[in-house]
């Protein structure tokens, strides 16, 4: 149904899509303080954006890009997230082109599984997002694909200079092709020679004025093949994610995707589906490669999302539509038991040791598993004697367990958006919210004694990269590595453990936890229960401590 000669409903849904992708990624965009991976591109941004000499990193564009967003709008903490977060919003737009592939419904669930999907909103609410990179990669390979190279390899040069995980995409797209191709599979990519002529010329404008942003940065021209380098030093690290933790963020993040793809994937080879078997491996290659790259983290997982929400996206397409009275009943029935078995889960997971209620609560749970099989395959014989297709005998079924899957996919994307990062798989080295605390105290006590919450003279002896920035806006804060001698500044900021040397100056201390205890690991299979239902997680983590010198205080100064 058109709604005017131009504009469909197709279109309206699809611009839906990206509504609600800037919705969940710019909603409390500042709400968190940046993590030391995030604030060492921000303050490499802000010398960008003051025209200071500065390397730019593995991602000279997006810090150029974010540079010039702190010299239009300022430097705060959602500035510095906020070109990959825009970038993220378009995520749905890849759909558009995967029509004829993938079915207009297909294609349709796909931009709003990318609109949604907890990881790839968390992952574009980061200042060192590979959101921007992917999404360029993608971009370009899908106008290769439509003989569009002008516009193929300036986006690809784009995404050279948009992050090392450009090239573990690049790395997992010839994967994949190789074994699609080994698996039987024809590959035919058109190719324009006049095409790839105008864009080999429009992709090195990219690469010589993108990451200088026209001249802006020079620095940009010598940092080309930062994130090469960036990607090399991964292939060498001593330190990766486990392996269990990034199975567990697909899963508990988007158990949706992971069924649905399994079985699209299966599906797809019983019918040889050309297109979704080539999701599938590619999926399946950024999987491997993510497996045995050395300096692997839940960041590289939108390599393994991307594709596998496309597979998903084509077996939710399946779903029976037909006698939706039948359907609607059985899938009643389906939520029911599902439910049941949930929180049965929940109390199990939730009650203390030793308490005999809790075994039960599991049993139940399992018990109920069984009994939503056993319900739906005799639903699924009793349609199947009155004539009904397997696909639609077990359709209650799998709109059920689809529906469960959206549900928990909302969930867990709310969660992203509005709770501690410290909570959260996607960020394994972040910032907690004392910081904040932290700033707040630096500002009162300015405010105290100066009568300017930026005006506290304070000496930074962290060396942190997350302090630098948090106090970049004090007018008299400096980073340092050891107090010059008979200086008293009065605050300083200090590791844990380190007390001022003055002993003529006497100083009170507080100490802030900023970086929060590794999430991982869980512990048994309770714990990881606790996680998925309440985000319990383990306290500490590394601290500072602020000391503030004695005569700020109004008891010292009324002192005779």
């Amino acid at each position: 149904m058109k709604t005017s000669s131009h504009i469909s409903t197709e279109h309206l849904l699809y611009g839906a899509a990206v509504a609600l992708a800037f919705g969940v990624r710019l909603w409390h965009l500042g709400q968190a303080p940046l993590s030391e991976e995030e604030a060492q591109l921000a303050l490499q941004a802000l010398d960008v954006a003051a025209r200071h000499p500065t390397t730019l990193g593995s991602a000279p564009l997006l810090t150029a890009l974010t540079g010039l967003a702190f010299f239009l709008l300022g430097s705060t903490d959602a500035i510095a997230r906020l070109v990959p977060a825009l970038l993220g919003g378009l995520l749905p737009l890849l759909a558009w082109p995967l029509r004829p592939y993938l079915g207009r419904r297909g294609a349709l669930i796909l931009a709003f599984a990318l609109a949604l999907d907890p990881g790839l909103v968390a992952l574009s609410r980061v200042a060192n997002s590979p959101i921007p990179a992917a999404l360029a990669l993608t971009a370009a390979v899908l106008a290769a694909a439509h003989n569009r190279w002008r516009w193929a390899l300036p986006l690809a040069a784009a995404g050279m200079l948009l992050g090392p995980t450009f090239w573990l995409g690049l790395l997992s797209l010839g994967l994949g092709l190789a074994l699609y191709r080994v698996a039987g599979h024809e590959i035919r990519i058109p190719f324009s020679a006049a095409e790839a002529r105008q864009g080999a010329g429009l992709a090195l404008s990219v690469l010589v004025f993108g990451g200088s942003l026209a001249f802006w940065a020079p620095e940009g021209f010598g940092a080309v093949f930062n994130s090469l380098l960036a990607f090399g030093r991964g292939l060498l690290a001593l330190q990766a994610a486990p392996l269990a933790l990034l199975g567990l963020a697909l899963v508990a993040y988007a158990p949706l995707a992971v069924g649905a793809g399994l079985i699209g994937a299966a599906l797809a080879g019983h019918r040889r589906a050309a297109f979704p078997a080539l999701l599938g491996w590619l999926a399946l290659s950024a999987a491997l490669l993510i497996m045995f790259y050395p300096g692997r983290s839940p960041q590289d997982l939108v390599w393994v999302l991307i594709p596998l929400w496309g597979v998903a996206a084509w077996a939710l397409a399946q779903l029976p539509t037909s006698h939706p009275k039948d359907l609607g009943w059985q899938t009643a029935v389906a939520l029911a038991i599902l439910s049941f078995a949930w929180f049965n889960f929940l109390a199990w997971g939730n009650a203390a040791p030793n308490i005999p209620t809790a075994r039960l609560n599991l049993i139940l749970g399992l018990v109920s598993l069984g009994l939503l099989v056993v319900v739906s395959g005799l639903m699924a014989i009793s349609w199947r004697d009155v004539g009904r297709s397997w696909r639609e005998a077990w359709g209650g079924l799998t709109w059920g367990l689809t529906l469960a899957g959206v549900a928990l996919l909302w969930a867990a994307t709310m969660r992203v958006v509005n709770g501690p990062r410290e909570a959260e798989l996607w960020y394994p080295h972040a910032t907690t919210a004392q910081m904040r605390l932290l700033q707040q105290t630096v500002g009162d006590l300015g405010l105290w004694h100066h009568g300017r919450r930026d005006a506290l003279q304070l000496v930074d002896l962290t060396g942190s990269k997350a302090t630098a920035w948090a106090f970049h806006n004090l007018s008299n804060a400096r980073q340092a590595l050891a107090l010059l001698p008979d200086e008293h500044p009065e605050a300083i900021l200090t590791p844990e453990g380190f007390t001022p040397s003055q002993t003529e100056t006497a100083y009170y201390g507080q100490d802030f936890t900023l970086t929060a205890a590794p999430l991982w690991p869980l512990g048994d299979a309770r714990a990881v229960m606790r996680w998925l239902a309440f985000r319990q997680h383990p306290s500490g983590g590394s601290s500072v401590i602020l000391w503030a010198r004695e005569d700020l205080f109004p008891q010292a100064q009324a002192q005779p």
